[in-house]
């Protein structure tokens, strides 16, 4: 068995091989370094590296959305940068994985910050990391949030907002997927953008903008599904699809998920990875699930409603698709090991999908779900829109659900 030097002859070593640079960290000088800023050097580079599995995302059980969470998880040991495990990981080339690498100048600023003691240099320390590494202040949320938050719209006619909305999709399509020029078609209330062959994207976007008008009878008494109107991005190969993911959710495409929504800047999109089958029942299904999806995350509703409510809608439009049948499966297996705090990230995104469609679908039914849309355009925050609906909290509410289910 190999000897361990003492920690005296340790510490020595560790010195020597830093003088010489053999470490990659500087060697200590009389000159005092500045302190490092948590808001402005650490948050930028935990949401660069590691934003989508663990700032906005959950996965492999950790989160860190804010300073105070970070803190709280024991990643991080205060005055012990190179011995707390969030340094560890990154050294070892355990994360982050995909194929990423945090620079040696990220790792020796997230070193000199915990041996300086880990501070927050600000007054909330539960301040989203992401909003942080974009310069604001949003506290978090009290659920879950979707991927960005969309600003105030500028106050135009509808047909200067939807053609700016569709310059500004096109826009996101060439950072995701910069080698491919798409194919664009507009119809009413969706802007078609994807890689399928001209034709094959004219039907989609006709099926698109049929269904789009379904949902809309779904979701509004009256006016536009979503002022502006809804991007779609449809494309043909899956690696297509993870780039989308990689590129503007700023995450890793969960396993089992071929269609999602969300917002970007000005930005409301649905994306779907398109299959080489003619349009039918299935398809219908899922282009009104993404599309309910968007145009309640483009309300401010957290993902995992905005998602929830898509499958309510795609079970009432397409009752026999195949894929609602599924979902269906999917509940009954996922109802037997159901947990309470499902919605708070547990389990997988199949399973929190499946989850969060069961709940939407069960509660809101009838005119429910067009009151809850009606709430928050009336600008009522999300949280107080679904107590003044459904007489509860999210969190409530689905604790009650989930125990009648699971019994």
């Amino acid at each position: 068995m190999r000897s361990i030097p003492s920690p005296s002859l340790w510490h020595t070593l560790v010195a020597a091989l830093a003088i010489v640079g053999l470490l990659g960290v500087p060697a200590a000088s009389d000159a005092q370094a500045p302190p490092v800023s948590f808001s402005r050097q650490v948050a930028p580079i935990l949401v660069r590296s590691c934003g989508g599995c663990h700032v906005t995302g959950r996965k492999g059980d950790f989160q860190m959305p804010s300073h105070d969470a970070l803190m709280r998880s024991g990643m991080v040991q205060r005055g012990v940068g190179r011995s707390s495990r969030l340094v560890e990981v990154i050294l070892t080339g355990d994360m982050p994985r995909g194929g990423g690498k945090i620079s040696q100048a990220d790792v020796n600023t997230l070193i000199a910050w915990i041996d300086a003691g880990a501070t927050f240099d600000g007054d909330d320390p539960t301040v989203r990391l992401d909003a942080l590494a974009r310069g604001g202040t949003a506290a978090m949320p009290s659920t879950e949030a979707p991927v960005s938050t969309m600003p105030p719209m500028p106050d135009l006619p509808e047909a200067e907002l939807s053609e700016l909305r569709a310059v500004a999709g096109l826009a996101l399509w060439r950072r995701a997927i910069p080698d491919e020029e798409p194919v664009v078609e507009r119809r009413d209330g969706v802007c078609v953008i994807g890689n399928l062959p001209a034709q094959r994207l004219g039907e989609l976007a006709d099926t698109a903008a049929d269904v789009a008008a379904d949902v809309r009878k779904q979701l509004v008494a009256d006016g536009p599904l979503i002022k502006g109107g809804i991007v779609l991005y449809a494309v043909r190969q899956a690696y297509d699809y993870s780039a989308i993911w990689q590129n503007v959710d700023r995450a890793e495409r969960p396993r089992g998920i071929t269609c999602h929504a969300g917002v970007s800047n000005e930005v409301v999109y649905a994306a779907l990875f398109v299959p080489s089958s003619e349009p039918g029942p299935d398809l219908r299904a899922s282009l009104a699930e993404s599309i309910t999806a968007a145009a309640l995350a483009g309300r401010g509703a957290p993902a995992w409603l905005a998602r929830g409510a898509g499958r309510a809608v795609a079970t009432r439009l397409e009752p026999k698709a195949a894929i609602v049948q599924q979902w269906r499966r999917e509940m009954q297996n996922a109802a037997r090991g159901m947990q309470a705090d499902a919605l708070a990230g547990k389990g997988t995104a199949v399973d929190q999908a499946t989850l969060a469609g069961g709940f939407v679908t069960a509660i809101a039914g009838g005119a429910k779900l067009r009151q809850f849309v009606a709430a928050l355009d009336a600008g009522k925050a999300c949280d107080a829109a679904f107590a003044g609906v459904f007489r509860s909290s999210p969190d409530k509410a689905y604790a009650l659900w989930a125990g009648r289910v699971a019994k």
